[in-house]
């Protein structure tokens, strides 16, 4: 055999496996036509239609499933899609449902339960469809309801602010020495005319609130105890309008007729809330409906599929007769084919396998750089002549060595270079960092200077002017600092404030807020996209966190440190820059330092602003 040469080997040996793999094939071939046969049965017939059962229910389990989800949907797009999943699964069923038609008798019933399912979600695209428009108008009468309460505050807010006003007026004259019950009486009988319209006013703003509520309730009963309770607001509130002087009634006359109706009318918000939940209940009572049907359609196919199951059993047991002789037959050819594989992997290890696991391992130890390894012998066939390339590459291998050691000692040389190179380059980028952050740092407090602030400013006002948002700016002044320097000491002093500024830091967790020292006891806070609500908070939150850590300052009226803050939020508009909303916090402070100090004031920059006065610490 050595004498055919490796190839010529491998070849006969390959040959005779394939013989032997031909014998073995045609051997599993003939199994398996016998067994085909007898699986023929029940894979055409018994397992197609009891398959085709099986779907159908799944189908109409889905599409039971598909229609309760129609009654969750709440707009049109919700309801095209949840349509569209239903004509979906309608398709999928009647697809399933095609290949149980041939079995008559046994989908008859099938048949009608499926058309019952099919009308019933008919019936369900009717009435989502009906509640979504009940959804959409119910919206727009309480979009008409909020423009209705705004034409009675139109009217009568400011009346009650009069109300409130004169009252003040008369408490201050009669807390004098010489009251002049004159005028007081004089302020009184004006007064006298606008208590009614307060007083309806307040009744108004009830029976909105009553009346969004009433649009939310969840159940039949509880709306109808809420539109009683409406009717009843409302009658109390027409006999408060009776009361109203002719000037004061006149304009009210039509939004309380309007207001009336959006609430009672047949296209009111509650007669519109009442037959959104009947359609509610109605789509409940449809899908109850389709469950009971699917329950039965699931009854139906059980019993299809548990006939369908007992023609595949008897059709398997065939087959498990066929299949066994052929496992005996495969058996056989397989031992045959082990015995001829076996003495080919013998002559191929001693032939082959040996030869190549030392020329392999050769070539490993010259490849790890062990020049001296031992090499197979050279030779005439194949490995032969591997184990004569070999002794040639050796030889090659022993030269690039040499080389190689003398270009490892040059890469070695550069490579320090390069490391030292990067090494002053991080040290030159470290010194840039820091000289970028103490250009906007302040030294003591570690807070933003007044460089950054006023850059701050600027680019944060000109971002509100593009999104039309407010900005608001928080200006703090420590209250009697000079006295706490000249009792404490400068570093005292200089201790104090960076605990400020450390407290500030703290109460600006929104990511836009910039804190800064202003300059000397002053602190500012740039609080992008707020409003004054909730700037007049943040202020709040600093000045009673100062106060709380009651650091103790006898220069004080208040016996601790605290400060003072003016609070200002302006919208950027044409006719307006940074400075007019660093003018409003600044005035605001003096008047929180004039008014007693420790507290908050809010700069009047607008018809909303108030100012308020911080927790006292």
């Amino acid at each position: 055999m050595r004498r055919l040469g490796i190839r010529n080997s491998l070849w006969l040996g390959f040959g005779v496996m394939l013989a032997v793999m031909a014998i073995g094939a045609t051997t599993v071939l003939l199994g398996v036509a016998q067994v085909s046969e007898s699986v023929d049965a029940v894979l055409l017939q018994r397992l197609p239609s009891t398959m085709d059962t099986l779907r159908v229910a799944r189908a109409a389990e889905a599409l039971s499933g598909t229609g309760a989800a129609l009654a969750l949907v709440s707009n049109d797009t919700e309801s095209r899609a949840a349509f569209a999943r239903v004509d979906r699964d309608l398709a999928a069923l009647r697809e399933a449902f095609s290949g149980v038609k041939g079995q008559e008798a046994d989908a008859r019933e099938l048949l009608s339960l499926t058309g019952e399912l099919t009308a019933n979600l008919e019936r369900l695209r009717e009435l989502v469809t009906r509640r979504i428009r009940l959804v959409e108008q119910q919206a727009a009468v309480r979009a008409w309801l909020l423009v209705n309460l705004q034409a009675f505050q139109q009217e009568l807010a400011h009346r009650a602010r009069i109300i409130q006003a004169d009252s003040g007026v008369i408490q201050l004259l009669l807390a004098g020495s010489d009251p002049p019950f004159e005028r007081i009486a004089r302020i009184a009988g004006d007064m006298s005319r606008l208590v009614p319209a307060a007083r309806f006013y307040g009744e108004i703003e009830a029976i909105h609130g009553r009346l969004s509520s009433a649009g939310q309730e969840p159940n039949l009963r509880s709306l109808q105890t809420a539109g009683e309770v409406v009717r009843a607001m409302l009658e109390l509130a027409r006999s408060t309008y009776a009361a109203l002087v002719e000037d004061i009634a006149r304009p009210l006359e039509g939004p309380f007729d309007d207001l009336q109706d959006l609430a009672l009318s047949d296209d009111g918000l509650l007669a519109l809330h009442e037959r959104e939940l009947r359609a509610r209940e109605q789509t409940q009572a449809v899908i109850l409906e389709n469950q009971r049907i699917t329950e039965r359609i699931d009854a139906a196919t059980a019993e299809m599929v548990r006939q369908g199951l007992a023609g595949i059993d008897a059709a398997a047991g065939r087959a498990a007769g066929d299949l066994r002789g052929s496992i005996d037959n495969t058996v056989i050819v397989t031992i045959v084919g082990f015995v001829v594989i076996l003495a080919l992997s013998l002559y191929v290890n001693r032939s082959l396998v040996r030869r190549l696991s030392w020329l392999s391992r050769a070539m490993q130890e010259l490849a790890s750089g062990r020049l001296d390894a031992r090499l197979p012998p050279e030779g005439g066939d194949e490995l032969g002549r591997l184990g004569n390339a070999l002794q040639q590459f050796r030889a090659t291998a022993v030269q690039a060595d040499r080389r190689e050691a003398a270009l490892r000692s040059s890469k070695s040389r550069a490579a320090r270079a390069v490391v030292e190179l990067e090494q002053r380059t991080r040290e030159l980028e470290l010194a840039n960092d820091k000289l970028a952050a103490l250009s906007v740092q302040d030294a003591l407090t570690g807070l933003y200077n007044r460089r950054r602030f006023d850059e701050a400013l600027e680019s944060e006002w000109g971002r509100a002017g593009h999104a039309r948002q407010p900005v608001a700016l928080l200006m703090i002044d420590v209250d009697h600092f000079k006295r706490f320097n000249d009792h404490y000491g400068h570093q005292a002093g200089d201790r104090c404030l960076r605990e400020i500024a450390d407290v500030i830091q703290d109460c600006c967790r929104r990511a836009g807020d910039l804190p800064a020292r202003y300059g000397g006891e002053e602190f500012c806070v740039i609080s992008p996209y707020q409003n004054e609500t909730r700037a007049r908070e943040l202020a709040q939150s600093i000045c009673g966190a100062v106060a709380e850590m009651a650091i103790p300052h006898e220069g004080s009226g208040f016996g601790f440190v605290t400060v003072s803050i003016g609070v200002s939020a302006l919208q950027p508009v044409d006719d307006q820059g940074a400075r007019d909303l660093l003018r409003a916090a600044d005035e605001a402070l003096y008047e929180a330092k004039a008014a007693g100090r420790n507290r908050v004031v809010v700069a009047r920059t607008s018809e909303t602003a108030t100012g308020g006065q911080g927790d006292a610490a």
